[in-house]
């Protein structure tokens, strides 16, 4: 897949926002050269976890990362193995977070699993 410098933190936490909407990147100190959907993914990984346990909101969530990614592939031109590898790469983030926190808070990973398993139990049904 093609590959670009990337944030490597990008959750909601790490933009600035003015009144025009998003503007720009906070804290640089994890950039790397990798995938170039991995951002976009993390991000839209960390919004759902947010919100995980509200079933309601977590179905409008498929909606607005839909939105999210294909505003991304307006600036971004995403080849067609970008589009299907976002659903397993969130999966393949959620899946990160199980292993690190394992070792630091049981319960957190066991909420990434949840995560992880509901994003891979709907990638097959989804395509964003």
């Amino acid at each position: 897949m093609p590959r670009h410098l990337i944030h490597r933190d990008a959750h909601t936490g790490n933009m600035l926002f003015e009144d025009t909407g998003f503007v720009g990147w906070v804290d640089f100190d994890h950039l790397e050269t990798n995938f170039r959907i991995f951002d976009v993914c993390y991000c839209a990984a960390g919004i759902l976890s947010a919100r995980f346990t509200d079933t309601l909101w977590r179905n409008q969530w498929v909606l607005t990362v839909r939105k999210m990614m294909e505003a991304y592939g307006e600036i971004v031109s995403l080849v067609p193995q970008e589009v299907d590898a976002m659903w397993i790469a969130m999966v393949a983030i959620e899946a990160l977070f199980v292993g690190v926190n394992a070792r630091r808070d049981l319960e957190v990973a066991e909420r990434n699993a949840s995560i992880c398993n509901w994003l891979f139990e709907h990638s097959s049904q989804e395509r964003l």
